[in-house]
């Protein structure tokens, strides 16, 4: 797993920032808060980088939906 990970400050900056502010994430940041659940909770037993996931797939979308979750959006 080659790429930088997200911290946990980067994590709760993103969330507090939208949840405060009562904005939209962005794309990125959904990504961002997607990545940062792979790593903390999928990424050693599956021996993949969240990059190396195949947009689309069954583990790619089940992250993007808890990471949607986390925002609050569907």
């Amino acid at each position: 797993m080659s790429n930088a990970p997200v911290t946990g400050a980067v994590f709760h900056s993103i969330l507090r920032d939208c949840l405060e502010t009562q904005r939209a994430p962005q794309e990125t940041e959904i990504q961002l808060i997607a990545c940062k659940i792979w790593q903390d909770g999928f990424a050693a037993a599956a021996d993949k980088d969240w990059h190396d996931l195949v947009p689309g797939s069954r583990e790619y979308d089940y992250v993007i939906k808890a990471a949607r979750m986390a925002f609050g959006i569907q």
